[in-house]
Order: structure tokens, then sequence, then C-alpha cells
């Protein structure tokens, strides 16, 4: 024990942190950690053997996200001009072009149009 200040071996060994104790159960715990290291490191190899073999598909595919992003963008403003609308209607109170049947009312409002199967 390496305490400069302690002169007993019992006086180390209150000072020391107990003792780790190792069970089956950590054993088991750190065995499927290493095992999923290591399938995602084979993972890794594969998908960068993969890219460097099929660089035009990895261009396909990064055009295809770009362009749903683009997309998803576009969908967003509309829908976020569409609700700026609808709150300057709401804050010109009876003054307000829409009556309370208006259909742009629920469409400013509502966004399932938005959620499709695509976008997940």
């Amino acid at each position: 024990m390496n305490f400069s200040d302690v002169w007993t071996h019992e006086q180390a060994q209150e000072l020391a942190p107990p003792p780790r104790l190792i069970t089956d159960e950590d054993r088991r715990l750190q065995r499927r950690r290493e095992s999923r290291l290591l399938i995602a490191e084979a993972d890794e190899h594969a998908m960068a053997v993969w890219r460097e073999r099929f660089s035009q598909d990895v261009a396909t595919e990064n055009e295809f996200w770009a362009q749903r992003m683009a997309e998803r963008a576009v969908r967003r403003a509309d829908k976020r001009a569409r609700k700026e609308l609808a709150e300057a209607q709401i804050d010109l109170g009876p003054a307000s072009t829409w009556d309370d049947e208006d259909p742009q009312w629920l469409d400013a409002f509502t966004s399932s149009d938005y959620i499709t199967d695509e976008d997940g």
C-alpha cells in the first residue's frame, strides 16, 4: 500500500477502496459487449469495402437523401407559411377573411398530410 501517512496495514485497508468482486454475470456482460464490438467492427469494414467497390451506388444514395431533405424542407416551409397565415387570421379576430367553417383552418393546423409512409 502506498499511503505515506499510514503506519499500519489495518489503517491502509481502511483507507483503500473495497475490492471489486467480479461475478459470472459481469463476465457474461463483458463477453456480450466484446461480441457486439466485433460485429460492429466487421460491419464497418464491410461498409468501407462496399463504398470502395460501388462508389456509384454511394453517389446515387447520397443524391437520393439530398433530394429527400430538400423536399422535406420545402414541405416544412409551406407548412410554416400556412400556419403563419392562419395565426394572422386569428389575430385579426372578427376582421378575419376566413369564416369558422373554412377548411383552411384545419389545413393550417394539422400535419397529417406531412406524415406519410415515406417519411416514417
